[in-house]
This record gives structure tokens, C-alpha cells and sequence, in this order.
């Protein structure tokens, strides 16, 4: 497809720099527009070494990685203290799409959804429902009632340059529209050659600023947050999610997670910081 604004940025002489997104799908066409206007600077959503290597081992400029969003307190301010909050856990997800290669999303509401129902001392309000999405509004209030979230990073399980995996899985689903999740999984490569892309999402850093704890996978992503100092590590296998709905009356533990959160993010990823480290950036193709 043609888009004239590539000719005008391939006669513009000064340096041009692409912030990338959805990393997932339709990079074939992503690197050629990278190559075909000649980009001095890409900047990708991720942390990973291994991504960014790929990146510039392919393209040949310069590639920094920086999160989605930046913390800001401002607007998502902080909420009253914990033990004051109405909802135990809150989530609202959406389920995503198969390629992805992971289900974490849903996997982690109905998780603690068959937990919660098994035991009424806790309030929830978790949905994967599109209709339950809220405004920002509404989304930023729902955070400072909460006295913790569920969180899944952005991303998925592969990185590739050719879409292949992907195309596999789109055909594979085609003709097998009653797929299982086991199934999409085998058509994964081999877990040794993947590269992964799991990336620090805006619900964390707004969580934070409204100093909400978040229960998230352990390990799950790159980036600076801590298991059991910056969230509350839940387990893959799930073995430990007594230990975790345990903690949701340990006021004085989930105070402690969401300081630590709200300074490490804010260290991280204010958007003074992330402004300085891309200025900086900029010094070396300029």
C-alpha cells in the first residue's frame, strides 16, 4: 500500500525516529517502512535486550527501548489507605487474541474467580467483559477502591520480524475454529528459540500512581518492578495463590507493595526520566 507522506519523509534530511507499537503483528511491512524512509532511530515498547539487538541487527540504526506510558500522580492520583478500600481484588481484561501465544489474561481472572468463590470473606469485581470497560474516570476510581489488582503484562510469548508464527496460527484457527489452547500452543517454535515480548503496561503504571498493589505473574516481564517488593508474586503453576489471597488482609504487607511500586516506577519511568534518556538518544544521530 502507498502512502505519500513516505515520499515527503524519504526527502527530509533531518534525522527521523519511529516510535513502533503493536509489535506484534504486521512486522514485515513495519521493517520495510523502517528501511524505506531510511529511520535513524527506533524506539520499541520493550526492555529486552534480545528484541532490541534484533531490531538493529536487522535495521542497522540505533534502537532504544522505553515503556508504553510514563508514571504520572497527577492525574492518577493516590487513593485512601488500603484497609479503607470497598473491593479485595479488581480486574478488568479483555481476552486476547490466540497468537499471542499465551492466555494469561484469562487464565489469571478465572483463577481467582474459582478462588473467591470458594470463600465469601472477599469482595471482587473482576470482568473480561468488553461492556464492563471503564472511561478513565471511572477507571481511575475503580483503581483507588481496589485494594489490589489483578495485572498481566503487554505482549505476548513470541517476537518475530516475519509474522510467521502468527499466519500459522490464523490458518490453523481458520480451519479449526474449535481450537483448545493446547493446540495453539504446539504450533509455537521450541521454547529455546523464542523470543519473548512482554512489556511494562499503562494499567501498571497507573496502579501504582493510585499506590493500588498488583498481583501479577512472577517474573513475568522486563523491567525494574521486584516480586513480593513491587507486587505481589503469584506463581504460573498457581501453587501459591493461598498465600497470596492470605495477604489480602495484611494491610501494613499491601502498603508496603504499593510504596515500593509507586517510587520504583516513578524513578523509572517518570516522564523526566523518560524524557532525559531519549534526549540523551538523540545525541548520537543528531
Amino acid at each position: 500500500m502507498y502512502y505519500f507522506w513516505e515520499d515527503v519523509l524519504r526527502k527530509y534530511r533531518a534525522p527521523i525516529v519511529w516510535f513502533i507499537g503493536n509489535e506484534f503483528r504486521g512486522m514485515p511491512s513495519k521493517m520495510d517502512f523502517a528501511r524505506d524512509v531510511g529511520i535513524s532511530m527506533l524506539v520499541t515498547q520493550t526492555l529486552s535486550q534480545q528484541v532490541i539487538d534484533v531490531y538493529h541487527n536487522h535495521l542497522g540504526c540505533k534502537v532504544i527501548g522505553l515503556p508504553v506510558c510514563g508514571f504520572d500522580n497527577s492525574v492518577y492520583r493516590p487513593g485512601p489507605p488500603i484497609s479503607e478500600r470497598e473491593i479485595d481484588i479488581g480486574y478488568r481484561g479483555a481476552i486476547g487474541p490466540p497468537w499471542l501465544g499465551h492466555w494469561d489474561r484469562e487464565v489469571i481472572a478465572e483463577v481467582f474467580l474459582r478462588a473467591i468463590e470458594s470463600n465469601d470473606r472477599y469482595v471482587s469485581d473482576i470482568s473480561l467483559d468488553l461492556t464492563d470497560r471503564l472511561p478513565w474516570r471511572k477507571w481511575r476510581n475503580f483503581l483507588q477502591s481496589s485494594k489490589t489488582q489483578l495485572c498481566v503484562s503487554s505482549g505476548g510469548e513470541i517476537f518475530e520480524l516475519t509474522d510467521s508464527t502468527r499466519l500459522k496460527m490464523e490458518s490453523y484457527i481458520l480451519s479449526n475454529p474449535k481450537f483448545s489452547r493446547e493446540e495453539i500452543l504446539t504450533l509455537l517454535p521450541p521454547e529455546e528459540e523464542r523470543i519473548r515480548l512482554r512489556v511494562l503496561g499503562s494499567r501498571m503504571m497507573e496502579a501504582a500512581a493510585t499506590r493500588t498493589p498488583q498481583i501479577m505473574y512472577r517474573d513475568d516481564f522486563d523491567g525494574p518492578m521486584r516480586p513480593d517488593i513491587d507486587y505481589i508474586a503469584l506463581n504460573k503453576s498457581h501453587d501459591n495463590i493461598d498465600d497470596v489471597m492470605d495477604r489480602l488482609r495484611d494491610y501494613k504487607f499491601l502498603e508496603y507493595i504499593a510504596k515500593n511500586c509507586e517510587e520504583t516506577l516513578s524513578d523509572f519511568a517518570s516522564y523526566s526520566v523518560l524524557l532525559d534518556i531519549f534526549d540523551k538518544a538523540l545525541d548520537d544521530i543528531v
